[in-house]
């Protein structure tokens, strides 16, 4: 039988006995030369017809936990059939369309054809196990309206074989999986069939994709330039990531971690995350030029990747230095699911990403920075023409956008959260008795007389005074005066002098002992009701320095030992102040124009009173408009086993003597291995139970990096940290 009249017979024909004929004779080229106008669907029965995207009856996928129903197995092989019959219908299409190609590519198609008649038969046959007919559900055509885009071979095999048989590379060995789970041998044994014949799918695409391509370009990139818009190379993964199936079928390591990295998505825009750390001082200083110092801007560079973790896989995140591949490697095999980075050079993060859309037809949705300072305000407001929708169509903050920066200093500033501290423990105290009261709260200072009366009142009564600098953040920018002699030096002279010059107050208040620390992360937006995203245990040092987080284990549970009266405990324990808190300030900061992440600080510390000891809660110390090393580890959260205790941390470079030996020689062995403190909650989302991780490289590092640390106890991640030398946060 001629090649070419199989193929017709198999696009051309509605019958299923058609579509399913098997010659017993080798397929030839005999050259049938007669002209074919190919259709713009295949001919199907009118039960298999492809349905308009507006039809309402359109099915979805089952999930895993609805297969486990033998009600929806038949549903989930339908969905397979389909795929198989179109991937059938596809290759009859290329060999009339590209019938000059090579006889081998072409005869290879026709043996992958019999492959995947085979495939189709032994789903029907399934799907009547299960009560289901070909046709009882409705057929989707995305694949042949992408196949039949394709204007070479070359193209042909880049979308079919580099892509939508490489993603069956992961799906087929995943719900092959799935249905083993659930006791279903007899369909997991043809998954596996599917999976193993998939392999020479993909081989037999690549042989020929390699063989057309131009010798001197990257695979990847003619790859990437060979697909229809706006398909992109994410699509050739699935809800696992098969790196043996992929070498198997003779893709290169260098292949195969691109493709680990492509995580670009179509199926809405990319959001854009960029970084710039030291947000409240810039802000702060709206109305005169301000530069961050070399420490900060190089502090910025060593974190920035930490914005992997915020954004989502479709997502964009803007990177000023290179990442070297075996991190991006060992983090992809913790944590598969990562952005797309854009790497600038010139700072102009704006115009890099302009160019990325005109280049490659993406979308940009929100931006999304780690704040909202003048700096990113100034780049915004300069984004080209190019990503104009991008611009109008953002959900900034409405006084950023409107580029009221006075109107949102102020919101920033530490003397908006005073007062919102001190309205909320007015309007509350009666309802939680623990609250500190209201005279306690933070007061302003406007001249270097007054803060000195006022300092030299606190030492009297044995208080240790704290200033704090209208846009202090993360346990900088304040100044403890421990003795009237230090009060008259010349360094505590100079910074309320400064502070004062820059910004007309500073705060003052007591340093009081901390019992525990706590982050309560919210999402501020009309939108919802309900703004708490989570609350968590904040970990500070001595010197009142954020260091890190606690991740699952008892968490900011273990601060109800702390209340020695019962109904405190219970109250405190219920969380209905974290939710009464969240929602007040939700409303606040909508009220004067803040839309966005946020984050409240808050602590518990002791009070000695007539009464005898009493546990107070200081419920906003400082609240932060912005992203926050707390809202990092609450998406890092999400990874950890919940049997287990996790610590989020960042920690300084150890800079000399046997720490500084420990910490080169852990990370000399942590890139020379591969992480196998890995556990598998299921195939699909992994979870992490033990193991210390690098969340930035520490080789790159100038001062800070940022670990993270899993653990069955606290005391075991502790543990881990001082075993690598650094002990400075091992207390």
């Amino acid at each position: 039988m001629d090649l070419k009249e199989f193929a017709e017979l198999i696009l051309l024909s509605p019958h299923m006995s058609d579509k399913l004929f098997l010659p017993t004779e080798d397929l030839t080229l005999a050259g049938v030369k007669k002209e074919i106008k190919l259709p713009e669907k295949p001919s199907r029965s009118s039960s298999l017809a492809f349905l308009p995207r507006s039809d309402h009856s359109r099915v979805s996928f089952p999930s895993v936990e609805k297969i486990a129903q033998v009600s929806q197995r038949g549903l989930a092989l339908h969905f397979f059939a389909n795929h198989e019959l179109l991937a059938l219908e596809l290759m009859a299409f290329a060999i009339l369309r590209f019938g000059d190609a090579p006889p081998p590519f072409l005869l290879g198609l026709a043996k992958i054809m019999k492959e995947e008649q085979e495939h189709l038969k032994s789903y029907l046959g399934r799907m009547e196990d299960f009560g289901v007919q070909f046709g009882d559900f409705p057929t989707n055509d995305f694949f042949w309206n992408y196949g039949i885009k394709a204007q070479s071979p070359l193209e042909f095999v880049s979308l079919i074989s580099l892509t939508f048989e490489q993603a069956n590379l992961d799906f087929a060995l995943y719900y092959k999986n799935v249905f083993k789970n659930i006791d279903d041998q007899k369909t997991s044994d043809i998954l596996e069939k599917v999976y193993q014949d998939e392999i020479g799918h993909v081989k037999h695409g690549l042989h020929w994709f390699q063989k057309w391509k131009d010798a001197d370009k990257d695979d990847f990139e003619v790859y990437r330039q060979s697909l229809p818009a706006p398909l992109v190379p994410s699509r050739g993964k699935g809800p696992i990531f098969n790196r043996e199936g992929r070498l198997r079928a003779g893709l290169s390591e260098k292949f195969i971690d691109r493709m680990l990295q492509e995580n670009t998505s179509k199926s809405r825009p990319q959001n854009l995350y960029v970084c710039d750390l030291f947000v409240e001082p810039a802000i702060g200083a709206y109305k005169r030029p301000f530069s961050p110092t070399k420490i900060e801007n190089e502090i910025t560079h060593d974190l920035e990747y930490l914005m992997s973790y915020l954004a989502n896989s479709n997502d964009l995140v803007v990177l000023s230095r290179p990442v070297a591949s075996d991190f991006k490697n060992k983090i992809r095999a913790l944590m598969p699911n990562h952005p797309e980075y854009l790497q600038i050079n010139d700072g102009d993060w704006a115009k890099s990403a302009a160019a990325l859309v005109s280049s490659r037809t993406h979308r940009l949705g929100k931006l999304c920075p780690w704040g909202f300072s003048p700096k990113i305000f100034k780049s915004w407001q300069n984004i080209p023409s190019a990503i104009k929708a991008y611009k109008e169509n953002d959900d900034l903050a409405p006084c950023f956008k409107e580029g009221n920066l006075e109107a949102f200093a102020h919101l920033v500033s530490r003397d908006y959260s005073r007062k919102i501290c001190k309205e909320f423990i007015s309007s509350h105290s009666d309802q939680y008795s623990f609250l500190m009261p209201a005279k306690d709260t933070a007061q302003i200072v406007s001249g270097i007389d007054e803060a000195k009366n006022l300092c030299l009142m606190m030492l009297a009564n044995k208080q240790v005074p704290c200033f704090k600098s209208l846009f202090s953040s993360s346990g900088r920018g304040f100044l403890r005066v421990m003795s009237e002699q230090e009060l008259e030096q010349a360094r505590t002279q100079g910074w309320l002098e400064r502070e004062l010059s820059w910004y007309g107050w500073v705060i003052l208040e007591p340093w009081r002992e901390r019992l525990f620390d706590i982050s309560l992360l919210m999402q501020v937006s009309p939108k919802t009701s309900n703004p708490m995203l989570s609350v968590r245990q904040a970990l500070i040092d001595d010197r009142g320095q954020y260091w890190g987080h606690v991740l699952r284990g008892k968490g900011v549970g273990a601060s109800i030992k702390h209340f020695s009266d019962p109904s405190q405990r219970s109250l405190f324990g219920s969380g209905k102040l974290f939710r009464d808190l969240a929602d007040f300030t939700a409303k606040k900061l909508l009220a004067a124009g803040y839309e966005g992440p946020a984050s409240i600080d808050m602590y518990l510390y002791r009070e000695l009173t007539s009464e005898g000891t009493l546990t107070r809660l200081q419920p906003m110390s400082e609240i932060n408009l912005r992203y926050t090393m707390g809202r990092v580890a609450h998406s890092l959260e999400k990874k950890i086993a919940k049997q287990v205790n996790g610590v989020f941390a960042l920690c300084d470079l150890p800079q000399k003597g046997h720490d500084k030996k420990k910490f080169a020689l852990f990370v000399n062995q942590y890139f020379s291995e591969k992480n196998s403190d890995v556990c598998l909650g299921d195939e699909r989302r992994q979870q992490i139970e033990r193991g210390l991780f690098f969340l930035t490289d520490p080789r790159t590092s100038r001062h800070k990096f940022a670990l993270l640390m899993v653990e069955e106890d606290m005391a075991k991640c502790f543990l881990q940290m001082e075993n690598i030398g650094l002990t400075r946060l091992c207390y």
